[in-house]
């Protein structure tokens, strides 16, 4: 299980995921998707972005889809390392991994750290409406990205679970997870 002295560290070592090898092994030593696996899924994600986003240019697809391939290949190395696992992934786990990755972990975050803590029922904390509009902005392209990405990643269950998994470890495991006791 991950808590919160060891999230901040694991989350720093994303920006270390790319696909290079020495000598036919990985930099760190660290067991990495697959070469196979991982340009399968860039190319597959070129293909999903390209479909969906036909206004981007084709560099900037690119650029895309090795970021969310990097993303991928490190959510589902260190959610490995910490032990990720076990249960059926559930529609609560995607929804907490969405949450967390495409919501929670945004520039929202750096306003409510900025401003300290929120009271939810009382007055909200008073957020101009261009800062509102970045906010909600980001949030819906990572939302896309995000589900554009697991529709690439069905077809390869076990990638899938391993994915989700490892993002709701890395963010959100101790978040809900029976959908009964949430309200809005």
């Amino acid at each position: 299980m991950v808590d919160a002295t060891t999230v901040p560290d694991l989350v720093l070592d994303l920006s270390l995921f790319v696909v290079e090898e020495h000598e036919g092994e990985p930099f760190d030593g660290r067991e990495r998707l697959e070469v196979e696996t991982t340009s399968w899924l860039e190319e597959e994600l070129t293909s999903a972005f390209r479909r969906a986003y036909p206004d981007i240019e084709e560099r900037e697809i690119i650029h895309m889809s090795r970021n969310f391939t990097q993303v991928v290949q490190g959510i589902i190395e260190i959610g490995e390392r910490v032990g990720a696992g076990g249960s059926e992934v559930t529609q609560m786990d995607i929804a907490n991994g969405l949450v967390y990755w495409c919501v929670a972990n945004t520039s929202l975050e750096d306003i409510f750290t900025k401003r300290g803590p929120v009271e939810i029922e009382g007055s909200l904390t008073a957020i101009d409406q261009e800062t509102l509009k970045k906010i909600l902005s980001e949030c819906v392209a990572r939302v896309a990205d995000w589900l554009i990405g697991l529709e690439v990643l069905r077809k390869k269950p076990e990638l899938y679970e391993k994915f989700i998994r490892g993002a709701v470890t890395l963010g959100a495991s101790d978040w809900e997870r029976n959908r009964g006791k949430l309200k809005y």
